[in-house]
């Protein structure tokens, strides 16, 4: 039986819509909420950190579409 947390069910969710070519994960922060990071597997140099997880998944969205 795993447990799921609302981070761990908005990883998936990002995941799920983006996770063929973007690895997710958050990281919290004492101060000033959690921090989510996703790196492209192509370009492991291009990481977007966002506050949310729906910031972060516009600007996932985003660098696709410049691309």
């Amino acid at each position: 039986m795993t447990a799921t947390t609302p981070t761990t069910d908005q990883l998936e969710a990002l995941r799920q819509a983006h996770g063929q070519r973007w690895q997710f994960w958050a990281v919290p922060r004492v101060v000033g909420g959690t921090l989510w990071c996703a790196r492209l597997y192509a370009d492991q140099t291009v990481v977007v950190q966002r506050r949310s997880a729906v910031e972060l998944s516009r600007a996932v969205t985003e660098w696709d579409g410049a691309r």
